[in-house]
């Protein structure tokens, strides 16, 4: 990933609960990097860690990881070199996700920590001021991460 701008430390991932779930299932049974997939070429470009939030039911950032690089380009070219490191059993699966878009992002990571204590949207939107989440993710600064004292929702 290239080197961060200082107003680009995190990324913020938006998904949903089901989404969640197979990303988790599938990263504690892979010690290597794992990919988080999205439609069409998106962000993030920049930046150092991924913070998950979870919109439904309860608008949670519920885990944390290092980013090691996004890639974009053809659906199918990143599912033949990197769909292993999905979270998705099958190609059918990824393409009936990607809806008929030829085009992806591969968000690859490795260290997924996810929460004993979630962060909640309320906390988030406090602590960085920002009351809505836009649905393509949000980048915070060094500041606003430290802000949300990650550290302590691992106990």
């Amino acid at each position: 990933m290239r080197r961060p701008k200082e107003d680009k430390y995190a990324f913020i991932l938006v998904s949903d609960e089901p989404r969640w779930n197979q990303l988790c299932a599938h990263t504690k049974a892979s010690s290597e990097t794992s990919v988080f997939v999205r439609k069409s070429r998106v962000a993030p470009k920049y930046g150092q860690k991924l913070l998950f939030y979870i919109k439904k039911p309860d608008a949670q950032i519920r885990g944390v990881a290092d980013i090691v690089e996004r890639l974009t380009g053809s659906g199918k070219n990143l599912w033949e070199q990197l769909g292993k490191e999905s979270c998705f059993g099958s190609f059918n699966e990824y393409n009936a996700f990607l809806k008929g878009r030829e085009n992806a992002t591969f968000i690859r990571f490795r260290n997924l920590r996810v929460f004993r204590i979630p962060i909640s949207g309320l906390v988030f939107s406090s602590q960085i001021g920002f009351p809505l989440l836009p649905r393509g993710g949000k980048y915070l600064s060094i500041e606003e991460f430290c802000k949300l004292d990650v550290q302590s929702h691992f106990f």
